[in-house]
């Protein structure tokens, strides 16, 4: 598994859901906090799932912006 960037991990930590220690917060919060477009945001998920080796399943719900 690869390590995520700081920026990733300040991400991540944004977007991840309180349960599993993070913030919780939806695409548009996390990209207005960080001064990013919601777009960067998605991506950047993406690849720390890949790096953590999270895969979701297809059908998951995963194209909604705000998920």
């Amino acid at each position: 598994m690869k390590e995520l960037t700081p920026r990733q991990r300040e991400i991540w930590d944004l977007r991840r859901p309180v349960a599993e220690g993070g913030q919780g917060k939806s695409q548009a919060e996390a990209a207005a906090i960080l001064g990013i477009s919601r777009n960067v945001v998605h991506n950047a998920m993406g690849v720390c799932r890949k790096k953590l080796g999270i895969f979701l399943p297809a059908g998951s719900g995963s194209g909604n912006a705000d998920e």
